[in-house]
């Protein structure tokens, strides 16, 4: 019999269509495809025990989020207790009973726990405002260089970072563990002003209304304190993941996204008007060595050429 063309060529591709749908049956019901990525592990962390500052702590529960979204792992926050003193939570990170807090970096707690130097308010937390008594800015619009402004006596937290800053700049510092005590300790004449970081007291003279208070119209100090977020040294791969999911979250954006998302940052930089303000440079004796100034995606500077902090 004669095998036409056309049968030869009906022939020829029969097979090969054969082993192409064999193939595909074989690769759909082999186990390997049925194996699922196995699902991400989920990991709970402890945060900071403090409440007295809620929204600050929102943000910084927000900013960490945002780091662990890089990691192959899903992280939940769980905030342990009520709030509770500076030194007392240092001593629980220390200890690994909570997993990370938020302060203004020192040498000692750079030594003691995992800083992660990425200024969490781009330097913000270093611009401070005055809060004054209602009616006592004309006494603040003389002021006009350091020497002046050292004739009034300030408010401040008791283990702050900032308070020995000022101390050092040669003011006299008056002292308590409680932010919104200190503002009754103002309106009461114990001191004359209450310096706060620039994304701070719009809101706090919201919360504080029943005290007449103000917020100084015309000075800024400025010293460099970068605020970080702090990870017990007995939790290396959180702080790591931490570390790395912030730079990713840099490099594409979404930090500076969420950073001025923030409520606060929003009203400080709205109204702060650092511009015209007469500013009053202080330096930072405690700063360590490893903090990234020269590093401009770090730090906010939207205002004019001399508004980064300075050492």
């Amino acid at each position: 019999m004669e095998i036409s063309p056309q049968n030869h060529i009906n022939t020829t591709h029969t097979l090969p269509f054969k082993c192409w749908w064999w193939l595909l049956l074989c690769t759909l019901y082999s186990p390997i495809s049925f194996a699922a990525e196995p699902p991400k592990p989920t990991i709970n962390i402890v945060r900071h025990c403090g409440s007295v500052d809620a929204e600050a702590n929102v943000y910084v529960d927000n900013i960490v989020a945002l780091a662990l979204s890089y990691a192959h792992a899903n992280y939940t926050i769980e905030k342990h207790g009520a709030g509770c003193s500076h030194p007392r939570e240092v001593t629980l990170l220390e200890q690994g009973k909570t997993d990370f807090f938020w302060a203004g970096t020192t040498n000692d707690l750079e030594k003691r726990l995992i800083p992660i130097r990425v200024p969490i308010y781009k330097g913000m937390l270093g611009y401070r405002l005055l809060l004054i008594r209602a009616g006592d800015q004309a006494r603040f619009s003389a002021v006009n260089s350091l020497e002046d402004l050292r004739a009034f006596s300030l408010g401040q937290g008791e283990t702050w970072s900032d308070t020995p800053i000022l101390k050092h700049a040669g003011f006299k510092v008056i002292t308590s563990s409680d932010p919104k005590n200190l503002a009754y300790m103002l309106n009461s004449k114990r001191f004359d002003a209450y310096p706060r970081g620039m994304m701070e007291p719009w809101q706090e003279l919201v919360a504080w209304s029943d005290i007449d208070l103000a917020i100084e119209q015309e000075l800024v100090i400025i010293y460099p304190m970068p605020a970080y977020i702090f990870v017990s040294p007995l939790k290396k791969e959180l702080a790591a993941a931490i570390e790395s999911g912030l730079e990713k979250a840099i490099a594409d954006g979404s930090f500076d996204k969420l950073f001025h998302s923030d409520v606060r940052v929003k009203t400080g930089i709205a109204n702060t008007k650092l511009s015209e303000r007469r500013k009053i440079y202080l330096t930072n004796p405690d700063l360590p060595t490893a903090t990234p100034l020269n590093n401009p995606a770090l730090w906010l500077n939207a205002y004019d050429t001399d508004s980064k902090p300075k050492q």
